[in-house]
């Protein structure tokens, strides 16, 4: 921060008084008004009463967080969750967290769940098993990553995650038209809304081969779709656009 000391000539406070008469504020969903990002750079106001500067502290509050949980039984729904992350986390702090591991209440903003599209539809104990079988066929070059014992997300979401400002649903499927292969996502949103949360971004999914091995370019695009859901983020915090549950 840097003061302004002494006293100031009639002509100069009035114009600092004008420019600081309305500071830019950044709401959170309270409602209350939070200290602007730039409060730092700008002078402190010189004391009306013609004395030394007044030096007023402009604490901020901290921006929203994104918290990512996923269900993954192969890898490639933990390596898009990964890469969603990595853009979100250019500007937003971000956690990411296997559903096996991920609490009952997640403490965030944001929520994004995702996971692989199982008979159209997320994975059940039963289809968690038959995947781990085909782990075991060796010309699938697949390692199973996850528990067929363990909780999925599908009984994960039972469990009412809450958010503070809404959730954003992905999942992985074969390269295939959706009428066909069906889409984890789609059910992912459905259930989060019977909890009356709110969508923060449109659910995306990302392609596997039919030996569930993520297709080169999904990567790279489920790093730009994190900045995507980042910035709505952000707007989601402001004033205008903030959400109510």
């Amino acid at each position: 921060m840097c003061d302004i000391a002494g006293t100031t000539s009639p002509h100069k406070e009035h114009h600092e008084r004008h420019q600081f008469r309305h500071p830019p504020t950044a709401f959170r969903r309270s409602g209350r008004p939070a200290a602007s990002a730039h409060a730092a750079d700008r002078p402190h106001r010189s004391d009306p009463g013609g004395g030394g500067a007044v030096t007023t502290d402009h604490p901020q509050e901290p921006g929203p967080t994104v918290t990512i949980v996923f269900e993954s039984l192969f890898g490639s729904t933990r390596q898009v969750a990964e890469a969603i992350a990595d853009g979100i986390r250019e500007t937003t702090p971000v956690s990411v967290m296997s559903v096996v591991d991920a609490p009952a209440l997640t403490d965030c903003d944001v929520l994004v769940v995702g996971a692989p599209t199982h008979a159209h539809s997320l994975s059940r104990p039963a289809s968690r098993t038959e995947a781990e079988s085909w782990a075991r066929d060796p010309a699938k070059h697949l390692r199973f990553e996850g528990d067929s014992r363990a909780t999925g997300v599908r009984e994960w979401i039972d469990r009412c995650p809450s958010p503070r400002i809404g959730y954003v649903a992905f999942d992985t499927r074969v390269d295939m038209p959706r009428i066909f292969t069906g889409s984890a996502a789609s059910a992912i949103a459905k259930r989060l809304r019977k909890h009356d949360l709110r969508e923060v971004v449109p659910s995306e999914s990302f392609l596997v081969d039919k030996d569930s091995h993520l297709l080169p370019a999904e990567i790279d695009r489920a790093r730009r779709w994190g900045r995507a859901i980042a910035s709505a983020v952000a707007a989601s915090a402001r004033p205008e656009t903030s959400m109510k549950r």
